[in-house]
Formats: C-alpha cells, structure tokens, sequence
C-alpha cells in the first residue's frame, strides 16, 4: 500500500510599509498624502510544497530596515535547491517581490534638480507613484536544479533611489543522471511608473511593462534577469 505525505517545506512572507512625512505638523493616513509626503509599501513571499520525492535546499535570507545607501538592499536572498521525483510525486512553488511607492510634489529647495530652462525662483520635484513585480512560479516540476537570488530596496536616505534585483535559473540536476529539467515554469516581470507634472497631481507620464515568460515540459537552460532603479540615468 503506497502513502502519500504532503510535505509543506517553506512558507515565508515579509511586509514592510514605509511612511515619510514633511515637517509640517501633520502625518500621512490611509487616504490622504500631503506634498513632500512619501510612503511605500513592499512584500517578498517565497513557498515550496511537495509530495515526496527527493529534495535538497540551501536557503539564505537577511533583513535590514534601516536606510540604505545605492548599493546595499533591505531585502537580500538567495536559495538553490535540487529535485527528483519519486512514484509520480511533484515540486510546486512560488517566489514574488513587490515594490511599490509613492510620493507627493515637494519644492527643490535643495536642488535636486538642475535645468536651464526651468525657473529661476522656483523647481518642484513632481509626484509620482511606481510599482514594480518579479517573480516566478513552479508547477508539477520533476526534476530540476533551481538557483534564484533577489535584492530590494525601499528605504533611503535622500538621493538614494529605490531598486529591485531578481535572477533565477532553472537547469538539470546532472548530478542525478537526468539531461534535462522537467516542470512547467513562468517567470514574470513588471511595473508601473506614473508621474505629475511640478506642483500638480494630475498624471503627466505612464510608463508600463511587463515580460511574462513561460515553459512546458523539457528544459535545458532558463535564465531570467530583472533590475529595476527608480530615477533617470543618463
């Protein structure tokens, strides 16, 4: 007689709300952000469930809420795991990042901005609003060896810019004597930028995309990158 065991291996999910008010006497609600306001919102959920088969897994997380500079993340993973099925059992999972902030239009007065065309007296930096999705979904996998790694950044000192990392890579695990990665996978990327025009709050710019890619069956090599930081480089 044959018993199948569901095996729940990891379920993670980390929230953090970002709220910046301008020293005006007053603080940021639900409904209403005042100018020089800024507040995000941000989340990374990872999961794996089996039902049986052979799993091998190295998992890495840190956390820090404290600001960050440009090249530091309050956010960093990392995972690598291998899989091989065993009487019909199946790898499912699920790896998602969301970064999504918010500001309202504040005076230039540190000069942030430089512009020959602008005026002399006065430069606003516009509101804005940007969300930002990475992740990628595993089905009915049977055998694979997957890497993933990701870094996300939402608090910062001034001038210091939000920012998304987000790699995975699904192979064969040679090591098992299977050629090919075997699984349904689909990797998907996008966001969101909207911003104002100077003191205003109606919409100026939209910026969307998205990348969704997807994978039935024999898989040889699949490798997605993903960086996303806020701000123009020029």
């Amino acid at each position: 007689m044959k018993q199948s065991v569901l095996l729940t291996l990891s379920l993670t999910l980390i929230l953090i709300t970002m709220v910046v008010a301008d020293d005006q006497g007053y603080s940021i609600t639900k409904h209403i952000v005042n100018p020089g306001d800024v507040i995000g919102d941000t989340s990374w959920s990872d999961n794996l469930m089996t039902n049986g088969g052979k799993l091998a897994i190295n998992k890495n997380f840190d956390f820090d809420s404290q600001n960050q500079a440009v090249n530091t993340y309050n956010i960093q993973t990392q995972k690598v795991l291998t899989y091989d099925t065993a009487n019909g059992s199946h790898l499912l999972g699920e790896e998602r990042y969301l970064l999504n902030i918010a500001g309202s239009y504040k005076p230039d007065d540190e000069g942030y901005l430089h512009c020959v065309y602008a005026p002399s007296d006065l430069t606003w930096l516009p509101a804005f609003c940007n969300t930002i999705q990475a992740g990628v979904s595993l089905m009915n996998v049977n055998h694979a060896r997957i890497s993933e790694s990701g870094s996300l950044r939402m608090v910062g000192e001034d001038r210091v810019p939000a920012g998304l990392n987000y790699q995975v890579a699904i192979t064969p695990d040679t090591s098992s004597g299977v050629l090919v990665a075997d699984g349904i996978v689909r990797t998907s990327f996008g966001g969101s930028i909207m911003e104002a025009r100077d003191n205003q709050t109606n919409v100026s710019a939209t910026n969307q995309w998205k990348d969704v890619t997807g994978v039935v069956g024999d898989i040889k090599d699949l490798q997605k990158t993903f960086t996303y930081q806020s701000g123009l480089r020029l």
